[in-house]
């Protein structure tokens, strides 16, 4: 295992050698290599990672069965490496959760035409041991086949903010075939952190599915089910104006099902229309549901879905609104990391009231004693010769308090474009809030790292290295630093090139994280410190 401290000086106007990019302010540490089981034939792929006791734990499967592998974060060393085989041929992975620090692994099974009946069944996980229980528990059984996704996704499972509470949805085929006559009939099981059912009721969506689209649901720590639906006025499922009024023709609302009861809150921001949004419930049952909107400007006769500010609502538990505010994106920010001619086009926008930031979808929604976050990233895609292109470009971070009162906003610069099939894993970023920082860890182009504001990002294209940067901006005033933490084709004194993922990073304590790489057909860990 070797240790390394990063040397650092910035480049005026063009870069001498790889060290010379690297912040001093970051430390990494690589791991011995061991072997790596997913680039075999029928190879497994990593789903699920945790922390425990200064050990990590990753599951990784294929369609037969899985591995559970555990890992040292001191020395970053493979502990044991072990496989589960004793899964049935039919079993379709679901999900892995976490409920009062004991894990669970959830998979399905169709038992065939002759019986006709579907199932969930979970396994306990024994971290210590880094094995599956022997035996399978079967915790829901339907007589009759269930909504799919060509065989995959039939449940839907999630846990409360504390992990006390687990619900589990899916939803029945409807008898009638035809979206526009048919209600989509939802059937939810909620069970305390024992897997004990504390109550279970269908639910009928009281819009037809065409009319009905859901957004997102949760569950609280005192067992209520929250469900976020976009419902249409008419049948076009596209977001509209209508009548001489103007008015859009579809609204959101949250619908809140108890084992006795059900309450509708409707969603509305006056003179704005809501182009997305998500929910956030915290430990006392406060809801509340962020997003972006926009004002409504018509394009091609539909609203359009870019942004021109962020929203709030919050909810008592009760279901009583505490308040609901909207903040504007101030053109200086739009302005900001853009060309010359875009700027142009937003000043020109801007006297009409025009000016919006285009393509942003909300990707983090946290809530801690500080007050409320929300990220959102630019995510379009491009279509050349049949081939389909995935695009992730600026982020924007957002900071209110807990009165919903905006505190600040930056706009995060980032280029990035999925260039080889296999690479859209790595794009897009990774969030966690460490030492009141908020850190985004992505890839990029070396030449971004100090941007002036009146240059457009540079591109990265998954599959040819690339840096792996972060953003760090400041909890309590949005200070905004950038960093480089190494270079994926050169690591180290051996100058390994790494393949990075997202979704293969846990953080380990307050100035620690580690991600899980591939170098030389081996995998390794390697451990940051900031």
């Amino acid at each position: 295992m070797k240790t390394y401290i990063i040397t650092f000086t910035l480049l005026c106007c063009c870069f001498l050698n790889a060290q010379d990019n690297l912040s001093k302010d970051y430390a990494y540490t690589i791991g011995e290599p061991y072997e790596n089981i997913e680039g075999v034939y029928n190879g497994y792929w990593p789903f699920y990672y945790t922390l425990k006791d200064s050990q990590i734990m990753s599951v990784k499967g294929n369609r037969k069965q899985l591995v559970v592998q555990k890992f040292d974060t001191e020395n970053l060393n493979l502990i044991s490496s072990k496989e589960i085989t004793d899964l049935p041929e039919n079993k379709m992975q679901e999900k892995i959760v976490a409920l009062n620090n004991r894990y669970y692994y959830f998979y399905s099974s169709w038992s065939g035409r002759k019986t006709k009946h579907e199932r969930l069944y979970y396994k306990e996980i024994n971290f210590e041991k880094g094995t599956f229980s022997d035996q399978s528990t079967l915790l829901i059984d339907i007589p009759e086949k269930i909504k799919s996704f060509v065989g995959l996704d039939k449940f839907d499972i999630n846990t409360s903010r504390d992990s006390t509470k687990l619900v589990v949805k899916y939803t029945k085929i409807p008898k009638i075939k035809n979206n526009k006559k048919s209600f989509e009939l939802i059937k939810l099981h909620v069970f305390d952190q024992n897997l004990k059912e504390i109550w279970s009721k269908e639910y009928k969506m009281p819009y037809s599915e065409t009319k009905t689209r859901i957004i997102d649901y949760k569950v609280s720590t005192y067992g209520d089910v929250y469900i976020l639906s976009k419902i249409f006025h008419d049948n076009s499922k596209k977001d509209k104006k209508r009548g001489k009024d103007g008015a859009e023709n579809y609204h959101l609302e949250v619908v809140k099902i108890s084992k006795d009861s059900e309450s509708t809150l409707t969603l509305g921001l006056d003179d704005k229309y809501i182009n997305a949004a998500n929910m956030h419930l915290n430990k006392t049952g406060e809801l509340t549901v962020t997003g972006f909107y926009t004002q409504g400007n018509v394009k091609e006769r539909y609203i359009s879905n870019d942004t021109d500010g962020v929203f709030i609502f919050r909810f008592d538990k009760g279901g009583d609104l505490i308040y609901k505010k909207a903040h504007e994106i101030p053109t200086s920010i739009l302005k900001q990391y853009e060309s010359d001619k875009t700027r142009k086009k937003l000043k020109e926008k801007e006297s009409k009231n025009e000016a919006e930031f285009t393509n942003l979808t909300p990707q983090y929604l946290g809530i801690n004693d500080t007050g409320i976050t929300l990220i959102g990233e630019q995510f379009f895609e491009t279509e050349y010769k049949g081939r389909f292109r995935q695009h992730y470009h600026d982020m924007l971070i957002t900071k209110l308090d807990n009165k919903g009162d905006l505190l600040w906003m930056k706009k995060l610069p980032k280029k990035q474009k999925r260039g080889k099939e296999e690479t859209r894993k790595e794009l897009s970023f990774t969030y966690f809030l460490s030492n009141d920082n908020h850190h985004l860890i992505f890839l990029d182009n070396i030449k971004n790292i100090e941007l002036p504001l009146n240059k457009v990002p540079h591109l990265h294209i998954g599959g040819y290295g690339g840096y792996l940067m972060t953003y760090k901006i400041s909890d309590d005033n949005g200070t905004v630093s950038k960093d480089a933490i190494f270079d994926t084709n050169k690591v180290g004194e051996d100058e390994l090139e790494v393949d990075y993922r997202n979704g293969r990073l846990i953080e380990i304590s307050k100035n620690e994280f580690i991600i899980e790489v591939l170098s030389k057909k081996k995998n390794r860990l390697i451990k940051i410190s900031f």
